[in-house]
């Protein structure tokens, strides 16, 4: 939603799911009552009401999340472990019930993708986690990693392009041979993805 539920609700941005609660019931309470009155009153009173809801839904999901880090819990425990196991679209999945992007989404994101082996798509959302963290290191050091990895090394005098596997091919035929590209890109996914694990 794109207005902020906190104001909605007339709570501050770090209240108690306790204190979200008690806030949505007195305001379900109040429009509750007004929304069967006739006109542009009752009108106001319905839109409140789902506006109340669906603020009420968003605020309690942050609440929960930042319990889960309060608590020393890691909420991308599931798709960690769907990306050992090679479960992409299980990965996916968790990932998407994740409402926060922070700079830690965007880099299992680009997890994800890279494993997909959508290697542009990965280096957006690499790029999106340093313009979020700046200072991370880790971010920073994957994003060159796949930038070689993207880019040949090296260009011979008659053509030829040394790839980062050490495989020498054409110019003219660096995307036409996906099999080997593919064999590539699997045999770099360590280097990118057991930053992850640590």
């Amino acid at each position: 939603m794109s207005k902020n539920p906190y104001i909605i609700l007339g709570v501050p941005e770090n209240a108690t799911q306790a204190e979200l609660t008690a806030a949505y019931d007195s305001l379900v309470a109040k429009y509750g009552a007004d929304r069967f009155k006739e006109g542009e009153e009752g009108a106001h009173a319905s839109r409140m009401l789902d506006e109340v809801r669906v603020a009420y839904a968003e605020a309690m999901e942050r609440a929960k999340q930042a319990s889960y880090i309060d608590n020393g819990l890691d909420i991308f425990h599931d798709v960690r472990e769907a990306i050992k196991a090679g479960k992409l679209d299980d990965a996916q999945r968790a990932l998407d019930n994740i409402t926060e992007r922070t700079a830690k989404w965007c880099y299992f994101q680009a997890n994800i993708y890279y494993k997909r082996g959508w290697l542009v798509e990965c280096k957006k959302q690499l790029e999106a986690a340093i313009a979020i963290e700046p200072e991370n290191e880790k971010y920073k050091a994957d994003l060159e990693k796949l930038k070689r990895e993207m880019n040949p090394s090296h260009v011979f005098g008659d053509g030829q392009t040394a790839h980062p596997t050490g495989r020498s091919y054409s110019q003219t035929d660096a995307t036409g041979d996906a099999c080997c590209d593919s064999l590539a890109t699997c045999l770099c996914v360590n280097a990118l993805c057991n930053c992850c694990w640590n």
